[in-house]
């Protein structure tokens, strides 16, 4: 959602989640709950199993860390979170959690992110909502594909424009919701790009009922209170339903997956 919004506009006063991310709504109209879902269909893409060491790019304040633990197995995460304060918040949460033990968090941006000594050990790469932002995409998951070993498992949620034709109309919106205009790919872009860096068995899910319905539906419910906390990034999250309700079928969600060939 481009700048962060105050999770507590999103998720509640006074509850134990702090999720940030637009949320899988085919269950449920409660934001916690949709965002949540929104991370297993990422660890489901990713085909996320016990025991896996895991790369969580753009954790946010650590809901998808304890997520990968405590339902996938997960037996250890490095977890990149470029806001520094974002990512103190997700230290000391993950400290009361008592999962420090098993997680790393870095500032580090995704691009700026390459060790090959500590991407090796990882089984897989996730990224709930966040790649769309990483500048620029495509460079991120060519650097992905050549310093992650064959076999690695990627798992992301991503937006995607449904024709090429459209890229210059959404520039502007891009431009208003934190998105870079190189990261305006389209859904047929999507299997190129990851072969051509090095990926295999992509799979690509459309989402979007799932996914930009139930936030329009959120947004509009919350409308008021999301207005008058600007500088909690209320407007933020206003503009980037605002930006799915006009785009209509221009627009694709999607779920991928995909092997690191």
């Amino acid at each position: 959602m481009g700048e962060l919004v105050d999770p507590a506009l999103l998720n509640g006063r006074g509850g134990s989640s702090e999720w940030m991310n637009l949320g899988w709504w085919a269950e449920t109209s409660v934001y916690a709950e949709a965002a949540a879902a929104l991370a297993r269909q990422v660890g489901t893409a990713a085909r996320l199993t016990s025991g896996d060491q895991i790369l969580d790019v753009g954790c946010g304040a650590g809901d998808s860390i304890a997520l990968w633990i405590r339902e996938f197995g997960a037996a250890g995460v490095m977890a990149l979170e470029p806001n520094a304060t974002v990512a103190t918040r997700a230290r000391v949460r993950v400290a009361t959690w008592r999962l420090d033990d098993r997680v790393a968090i870095d500032t580090r941006s995704a691009e700026s992110f390459g060790d090959f000594d500590a991407l090796a050990p990882m089984h897989a790469v996730v990224s709930v909502d966040a790649a769309y932002h990483i500048v620029t995409r495509e460079y991120w998951l060519r650097r992905l594909g050549a310093v992650c070993r064959p076999g690695t498992r990627l798992g992301l949620f991503d937006i995607a424009l449904r024709s090429t034709a459209d890229r210059a109309r959404f520039s502007g919106y891009a431009r208003r919701t934190g998105i870079p205009a190189a990261n305006l790919w389209s859904v047929d872009e999507i299997v190129p790009t990851l072969t051509a860096a090095g990926f295999r068995d992509v799979s690509v899910r459309r989402c979007e009922a799932e996914v930009f319905s139930g936030f329009i539906r959120f947004a509009r419910r919350n409308a008021l209170r999301l207005a008058t906390h600007p500088g909690q990034g209320g407007w933020r999250a206003l503009a980037t339903a605002m930006m799915l309700a006009s785009a209509g079928a221009r627009l694709a969600a999607v779920v991928i997956g995909a092997k690191r060939a």
